[in-house]
């Protein structure tokens, strides 16, 4: 979440971990003014190591929610870590069937 969270706060965005709510999704990204711009949830992954599937509350926020968007960060530990945005109906792309 930290990259993420660091990423949208340098363009100016409000990005706020709001992962212990169980809402569905980690950080909500809000413009200026306070509109929500965005509800993410992220994932972490790593060479040699399984991506985390859904939790039912986060297939449910994607199925639900228009401004929900799933980030993978790769190698989220490292200096050089890259992420990628999916919309709900991209996800089974990346994320391993339940």
């Amino acid at each position: 979440k930290a990259h993420v969270l660091r990423h949208f706060s340098s363009y100016g965005y409000q990005a706020e971990d709001v992962s212990s709510q169980e809402l569905g999704y980690d950080v909500e990204v809000k413009d200026k003014k306070g509109a929500v711009l965005l509800r993410v949830c992220t994932r972490g992954v790593a060479v040699g190591v399984q991506m985390q599937g859904l939790s039912k509350k986060e297939q449910a926020s994607a199925t639900g929610e228009k401004l929900w968007r799933l980030i993978v960060v790769a190698d989220p530990l490292s200096g050089a870590a890259k992420h990628t945005i999916y919309k709900s109906n991209e996800i089974q792309q990346v994320l391993p069937a339940n």
